[in-house]
């Protein structure tokens, strides 16, 4: 897929602006150069107030739309609702954190690299380090697919989940 000429200069500018924070934060200002771009900068409001005001104006929404995004994120994870019951997101990711640590072992002792098990699966090697780290919740369909390539059995990853065994299919009811 090919980047548009957009895109390629958006990156192009945002990595030239990221080696130039580094390099500044290498090579400080000295007082008489700091008030020389202070007074550019000033100059630079004074000649251009329509697009600092657009740029101020950009910089506002920037920050909406993060605490915006941040609130939407901090109400999903306060509390989840299934079926009408209201389940603790922190016991949903243990949970998941704990299917994360099973799966990096059991890939792990399969001699199989995250980039393996993404090729086998059709998702990226990120998209896998975030299952082993418990932040991307597996879909039982993918699970059964990773027990299909690790070939093991899927009550490996959910045994602990049901210790006495009564969750069986065919249990004998007590």
């Amino acid at each position: 897929m090919s980047k548009s000429a957009d895109e390629k200069t958006a990156l192009r500018k945002a990595k030239n602006a990221a080696r130039m924070r580094q390099w500044r934060a290498k090579n400080p200002l000295s007082p008489e150069q700091k008030a020389k771009e202070i007074e550019r900068i000033r100059k630079w409001h004074d000649e251009n107030p329509e697009r600092r005001r657009a740029y101020q104006q950009k910089m506002i929404d920037r920050k909406r739309q993060g605490l915006q995004a941040a609130a939407k994120a901090e109400a999903s994870d306060a509390t989840r609702t299934r079926g009408g019951l209201t389940m603790a997101a922190d016991r949903d990711d243990r949970i998941e954190q704990e299917l994360g640590r099973k799966l990096k072992a059991l890939r792990v002792a399969a001699g199989i690299s995250q980039s393996g098990l993404g090729a086998a699966l059709g998702v990226s090697r990120t998209q896998i380090q975030k299952y082993e780290r418990g932040e991307t919740r597996l879909a039982v369909s993918t699970l059964i697919a990773i027990c299909n390539v690790l070939r093991r059995d899927p009550m490996v990853f959910l045994a602990e989940q049901f210790p006495d065994n009564s969750h069986s299919i065919g249990a004998p009811e007590a």
